[in-house]
């Protein structure tokens, strides 16, 4: 009918270093439940953004990281002008009175007589095609940018698995609430059976003359009382099966299995190795938080350094042009040319804007400091309250379970004179809801210890 639990096989609290541990126990992660975790891992929607969104953080790395490879890209122009700015050249004036002087030396018109010319400065019908390479040599933008990136990415790794602890958490949380209002169900059901019987048992003494008509219908009313009790059990079965299969992004109505190892007299858990002081330390060291906000800080710091760097280095880079230019679209060895350059560039003043940068860098980083400082408080307290609740779930199991035993035995003793016409109903009724609240109260006190040990392994991230 029930487990026997006692508070010392339940918990045991050691003093010295450990881990958390549950031993010779089944562990929730085993069997059918281990099979609905692995699925809202698979299927779950939130958990798919965040496993995009870290795929996103890698193809932003892929993109910074390809800033230190050269550059090379195809270029082309073919500019048409007319008018603008002119430039004259007096040739003429300059060539025709030697022109003149020479023809009249050789008696001939070898040397014929020139105009003065306009230039526009405007090319017409002038042609660049080249292929352009770039490369970097120096340039702290890219290097800390880069660096600053792979930061982000580890941030949004953790982000993710602080996410799938939750779910997981969330998933068994679910489970259990699902199969404790199975067990209402079932306990209420059984109780009504037992109301039925004693409907019928009090009519049988009502028309023997052995009770009066009261009798029967206070026994009607306790049995309207507890109907009305499992239809909101069935409420809340429907309600806890509709969000453990949203968990899983499944259809809300979709069956859910019992696993085998929660059915029945199933083992608890027996132990928790560690205090709340290693239990705190073991959770701040693998808290997926923790390391999301710290490896922030990592990316700052090199946000901090680039920001420095603006302002006390150069970026240095290569460039090396190879094409044709030249009047008419022609590609000849006349047009062809090739010419590299190293090109430096140096911002010496931008109104302040780098120093307002670097500043807001610093302050970001003072602020995921004073993130870091609050959450290991809140990982602190939360690792005090699991395990509290532990230890109150142990001890209310504990007193669920002398709580169950007595009222069974009693109700068994009271339903027997009952039967034989020695107890009152009324007495008879009160019997058999204690049985049935013990029952409950047994129900719940279980699947509370579940739930705290799912709690104690969610806070110190050991799911």
């Amino acid at each position: 009918m029930y487990t026997k639990v006692t508070l010392l096989t339940v918990f045991v609290f050691f003093s010295g270093i450990g881990s958390y541990a549950r031993q010779n126990q089944p562990t929730a992660s085993e069997g059918v439940l281990e099979q609905y975790v692995a699925e809202a891992l698979a299927a779950n929607l939130t958990l798919k953004q965040e496993n995009l969104a870290y795929e996103q953080s890698l193809q932003s790395l892929a993109q910074s990281k390809a800033l230190f490879m050269p550059s090379a890209g195809i270029s082309a122009t073919y500019s048409l002008a007319q008018g603008g700015r002119k430039i004259s050249f007096p040739i003429g004036d300059l060539l025709n009175p030697v022109y003149t002087t020479l023809n009249q030396l050789t008696d001939s018109q070898q040397f014929p007589q020139v105009n003065n010319e306009e230039i526009q400065f405007l090319p017409n019908r002038f042609h660049e095609t080249k292929l352009r390479v770039v490369q970097p040599l120096f340039n702290s933008d890219i290097w800390y940018g880069y660096k600053a990136q792979q930061q982000m990415v580890t941030v949004q790794q953790a982000k993710r698995q602080a996410y799938e602890t939750q779910l997981k958490g969330m998933v068994r949380e679910a489970y259990f609430s699902y199969l404790q209002s199975v067990e209402a169900i079932r306990i209420y059901e059984s109780s009504l059976n037992l109301l039925d019987e004693q409907v019928r048992v009090t009519q049988s003494f009502f028309d023997a003359q052995l009770v009066t008509k009261d009798a029967v219908y206070n026994a009607q009313l306790e049995r309207s009382k507890m109907d009305t009790q499992l239809n909101d059990a069935r409420k809340n079965e429907h309600l806890a099966r509709a969000f453990f299969n949203f968990l899983l992004n499944k259809e809300l109505d979709a069956e859910i299995e019992v696993d085998s190892q929660f059915s029945g007299d199933f083992a608890l858990p027996q132990a928790i190795a560690g205090n709340t002081g290693n239990l705190t330390e073991l959770a701040l060291q693998q808290r997926n938080e923790l390391q999301q906000v710290q490896q922030a800080q990592e990316a700052t710091n090199y946000l901090i350094k680039l920001n420095e760097a603006n302002r006390i280095m150069p970026n240095l880079a290569v460039i090396g042009d190879l094409g044709y230019q030249g009047f008419d679209y022609k590609f000849n060895g006349d047009q062809q040319f090739s010419m590299l350059i190293f090109s430096l560039q140096w911002d010496l003043f931008k109104g302040g804007a780098r120093k307002a940068k670097y500043q807001s860098a610093v302050l970001q980083k003072t602020t995921l400091e004073t993130q870091e400082e609050q959450l290991k408080k809140q990982i602190e307290l939360q690792v005090i309250q699991a395990y509290e609740e532990a230890r109150s779930a142990a001890n209310n199991l504990s007193s669920a379970e002398y709580a169950l035993k007595t009222s069974e035995s009693a109700f068994k003793i009271t339903q027997s004179r009952f039967q034989q016409n020695q107890v009152l109903p009324l007495e008879f009724q009160q019997s058999q809801l204690n049985y049935t609240n013990a029952r409950l109260s047994y129900s719940i006190a279980k699947y509370n210890l579940l739930k705290s040990v799912n709690e104690v392994d969610k806070v110190i991230n050991s799911l």
